[in-house]
């Protein structure tokens, strides 16, 4: 990735860990640590984001969040360097001047980071039982089926869940789509036409990478 004087400033280092799924090559992948963010480390973050940056993250009313996106947002410079932040005509995001897209997700605690030479979208969930939508529209029968023949349905529920949401944000068209394609399982590989969705589980989050 790009070298520039933010990485040399940030100490975010610490919170980065790369990360990489089997049988997905071309993509670099990072987990952030969100947490026990420390009054310092938010002042630093300050110090080398623009304040457009800044003003994006500090839109959440809950302090907890404005600092959780303060430290993403400078992990993710630290990853790709400076330069405008520009999207391209499906509104992905992409570093002006260089051809790569990145793509981030959120779930409590951890950020999850995707950079490739094409569209990429990710999504991290933390694997919750009460968060576990029995009915949801945005499953198909058979879907629902798996869902419910599976020995961990929270885990099954969180696979399907994360696969789509990476499969949307790398069409860039995401959940307000009318029309949430159903996606066929394969051994942490989900398909829908063209497309593939590599999905794992990391502890208590599960990660889901979608290039295209």
């Amino acid at each position: 990735m790009l070298k520039s004087d933010f990485v040399a400033k940030s100490s975010i280092e610490k919170r980065i860990e790369k990360v990489s799924f089997s049988n997905l090559e071309n993509v670099d992948l990072y987990l952030v640590n969100l947490k026990d963010i420390q009054e310092a480390e938010v002042e630093n973050a300050k110090e080398l984001l623009s304040q457009e940056e800044i003003d994006q993250c500090e839109r959440y009313r809950a302090q907890d969040k404005r600092e959780s996106a303060l430290i993403t947002q400078e992990a993710l410079r630290h990853l790709i360097g400076n330069g405008a932040i520009l999207r391209d005509s499906y509104g992905k995001p992409y570093l002006d001047g260089n051809p790569f897209y990145f793509n981030v997700s959120h779930t409590q605690d951890y950020a999850f980071i995707g950079i490739s030479q094409t569209p990429i979208g990710v999504d991290i969930e933390k694997i919750l039982e009460e968060r576990v939508i029995p009915n949801t529209p945005l499953m198909s029968e058979s879907e629902h089926q798996v869902i419910k023949n599976a020995p961990d349905k929270a885990d099954a529920f969180f696979s399907f869940w994360c696969a789509k949401e990476a499969l949307l944000k790398a069409r860039g068209t995401g959940f307000q789509t009318r029309s949430v394609p159903t996606l066929v399982p394969d051994s942490g590989i989900f398909h829908s036409d063209d497309d593939q969705i590599h999905v794992v589980t990391r502890g208590e989050v599960k990660l889901a990478v979608c290039c295209r």
